[in-house]
This record gives structure tokens, C-alpha cells and sequence, in this order.
């Protein structure tokens, strides 16, 4: 999965800087840039640039801003005004391929996430409760002397918590006094 994952991204990064480049290798590039030149440049560059971050140092969030930019090929030729057919076609090629792989890597994500919870989840609850196979894992709790501390603790802590737990209970223990013009 993680091989796969890692394959979309760098086809991504490919289409991105395929994109960048059509302008001069499909010649609808000028030589003053013009509007197809420059959507092209501008998307295909998000494209790669967003794509090679996802290389770097994965986030589920980055998966959705190349998303965002391949939504922005499909619909630019028509929102700008594109007249280029050369240049639609490859805008729309590029975005159809990028918001398919986009949307292909974050449902591997989401499957790999959620595939990984209940992994965790029968594991945990398998090891707190052998004898109760049949039990589901959401139906389950770790008892609350076995759950693991969120937060560290240190003895002088725990000394606190052991001292406020016994005034606690002296307090509770002794006979509740009233004045003489209150009612119980």
C-alpha cells in the first residue's frame, strides 16, 4: 500500500510538471506568454510543487489542494475563455489524470487509517478480554485501572492526588453540622 501510495505521488509530480512544460512541447506556447501559456505554467507548477510535498513529508491535507488544483485544469479552459483546442485538451487531460490519482490516493489513506484503527482496537481488545470472543470491539472498554495514562505522571503527583483522595474521604465521613438558623 505504502508502495502504491508513493507511486501516486510521483505520478502526480509527472503530470504537474508535464503540465508546466506542454506550453513550448505542444506549441501553444508564444512567445509573450498568453492566457493558455499561463494557466498552464501556474497550474501545472501548484501541481508539482504540492506533488513533491507530498513526496517530502506526506499530509492527508496536501492530497487535497492537488485535488483543488486538477479541479482547476478540468474547468479553467472554459471559466478563462481558452479558445486553444490544443491547449483545452491538455489542461483537461491533466486535470481528469491528477484529481484521479488525487482521489485515489486519499481513499488508500482513509482505507489504510481505518484499516489500522480496527487492527488496533481488536488487538486491544482481544489482549483485556480473552474469554469474550464474541464481544465487538466498539462494545469493549479497557478497564480504567488499564488505560493507558495520556499524560505522564510524576510521584509528586501522584502523592498529591493520594492526600486530596484521603482528605476527601475524612471529609465525607464526618457528620454534616448545621447552624441554628439554617435547615438541614
Amino acid at each position: 500500500m505504502k508502495q502504491l501510495g508513493r507511486s501516486c505521488d510521483v505520478a502526480m509530480l509527472l503530470i504537474g510538471t508535464g503540465l508546466f512544460i506542454s506550453p513550448w512541447i505542444l506549441g501553444f506556447g508564444a512567445a509573450v506568454p498568453d492566457l493558455p501559456t499561463q494557466t498552464a505554467v501556474v497550474i501545472g507548477a501548484g501541481l508539482a510543487v504540492s506533488s513533491l510535498a507530498t513526496l517530502i513529508a506526506f499530509e492527508t491535507w496536501e492530497l487535497y489542494i492537488v485535488a483543488a488544483f486538477a479541479a482547476g485544469s478540468i474547468t479553467s479552459p472554459w471559466m478563462l475563455g481558452i479558445a486553444d483546442r490544443t491547449a483545452i485538451v491538455t489542461l483537461v487531460l491533466a486535470g481528469v489524470s491528477a484529481l484521479a490519482i488525487s482521489i485515489t490516493r486519499i481513499l488508500l489513506v482513509r482505507r489504510l487509517e481505518s484499516a489500522s484503527a480496527g487492527q488496533k482496537a481488536s488487538q486491544m481488545t482481544s489482549d483485556h478480554f480473552p474469554s469474550m470472543p464474541g464481544l465487538k470491539a466498539s462494545a469493549r472498554r479497557m478497564p480504567p485501572e488499564r488505560e493507558p495514562d495520556r499524560y505522564p505522571r510524576s510521584a509528586s503527583t501522584d502523592r498529591k492526588r493520594g492526600q486530596f483522595a484521603t482528605a476527601e474521604r475524612k471529609r465525607m465521613s464526618q457528620p454534616r453540622q448545621h447552624s441554628g438558623g439554617e435547615r438541614p
